[in-house]
């Protein structure tokens, strides 16, 4: 695996772009899955993220970490952003027609802050979708913090428009905190994705009241909720317990491949349809 500072950020963009060019990127998809059914038990998967992977043919493994940020930084990642769009909504939408049972499955794609501000982004969503005949709803855009504070009003006009086409829109590694009200007002929002610095200490007093405080908050204002980063039968309980909708992460098992995914959804072959609790 490559390291962070084990090659110059110039001679890792031009790989990058090399790569690029030959389709050497491929895509990993982490289940979403409902919180439901008996104590404790995972529900079926109502979304899958899509996660790019670069595996480097000398140098092995590339951790996102390490060439996601020099693409931000270089621009190659509006290039990444479209592709991991197009190849996601293709992926799911041959799995939605595949079975009545997948109708309803969603997917979701992250914007970088580079992305958001594209002017032709939401033309470029609407293109992919109406290519491959996907429900707008399908599809779920996860934006941070981050990308907003960059220019919040050019950020919250695309994000304005996506929902009008139909996009979800979901915040991702969300904290809470002070100020929460503020901090979302005016954001057009239908998710708020848990950060897992929210789960890992579950069963505390603390993290307990923190979490209770940001669902609380989520459900005044009509989100769905996610949390992000399970990995212990007990945070997955007190999860349910407090009311999250969906919950993702190891305890389910790593992000799979396609294949690995097709496997799964064969497996369950259960009804699925998009949850109502705490979505609008």
């Amino acid at each position: 695996m490559l390291h962070a500072g084990a090659v110059s950020r110039d001679d890792l963009a031009t790989e990058l772009l090399a790569a690029l060019d030959a389709g050497d990127l491929a895509l990993e998809f982490q289940p979403e899955r409902r919180i439901a059914g008996a104590m404790g038990q995972a529900g079926t998967i109502w979304s899958v993220e899509a996660l790019v992977r670069w595996r480097h043919l000398r140098r092995g493994v590339v951790p996102p970490d390490v060439f996601l940020p020099m693409a931000e930084e270089t621009g190659l990642i509006e290039r990444i952003g479209s592709w991991v769009l197009r190849q996601a909504v293709a992926q799911v939408r041959t799995w939605q027609a595949s079975d009545p049972a997948y109708a309803g499955l969603s997917v979701a794609v992250n914007l970088s802050p580079r992305e958001l501000a594209r002017d032709d982004l939401v033309a470029d969503v609407r293109q992919v979708l109406a290519e491959h005949d996907m429900e707008p709803g399908t599809l779920t855009v996860e934006i941070t913090e981050a990308a907003l504070d960059r220019d919040r009003s050019v950020a919250t006009a695309t994000l304005d428009a996506l929902r009008q086409t139909g996009v979800r829109i979901a915040l991702d590694d969300f904290v809470g905190g002070q100020d929460l009200l503020s901090r979302l007002h005016g954001v057009p929002l239908d998710a708020l994705k848990l950060d897992p610095s929210l789960i890992a200490g579950l069963g505390s007093a603390d993290a307990d009241d923190a979490l209770r405080s940001v669902l609380s908050t989520a459900r005044n204002l009509g989100l769905q909720t996610i949390g992000e980063g399970v990995e212990t039968r007990q945070q997955l309980i007190a999860l349910r317990n407090q009311g999250c909708d969906l919950a993702q992460g190891y305890f389910f098992g790593k992000p799979l491949g396609a294949a690995g995914i097709s496997a799964v959804l064969r497996a369950e072959r259960r009804p699925r349809g998009h949850p109502t609790s705490g979505s609008r």
